[in-house]
């Protein structure tokens, strides 16, 4: 008896499971189709002259152009907000390796928790 092998791929394996970033372990080994911007979720823009911090999402971010998209997409966190990078990682272009391996929540908190990803830059 010949046993029959096959390799399935990240993207062979859409094919075959309707919500493959869903399965445990998956965002690890198919991480670059597993990422997507996660639009509820508001990111650090600046501070205001108030000193309160000024949010926006990934749905404001791509109605600019290029060059305030790559400006925004390069400040750091601040206030408790995390990194447009970080929340808008299509947008952004953000690179599967800095991205960190688990998201954001819809507000600021003690740590990251878990959620499905879709597609970033290799």
């Amino acid at each position: 008896d010949a046993q029959e092998s096959f390799v399935m791929t990240c993207d062979s394996l859409e094919t075959q499971v309707a919500s493959p970033c869903l399965l445990d372990g998956i965002n690890d080994t198919c991480r670059r189709k597993c990422i997507k911007d996660v639009d509820q979720v508001p990111f650090f823009l600046k501070m205001k002259k108030n000193g309160g911090a000024a949010t926006k999402t990934c749905d404001w971010l791509r109605t600019k152009d290029a060059d305030k998209i790559s400006k925004v997409c390069n400040t750091a966190s601040d206030a408790g907000y995390p990194a447009a990078s970080v929340v808008c990682v299509v947008t952004c272009e953000t690179s599967c390796d800095s991205l960190p391996t688990a998201a954001v929540t819809s507000a600021p908190s003690s740590g990251p928790s878990e959620t499905p990803r879709d597609q970033c830059r290799q």
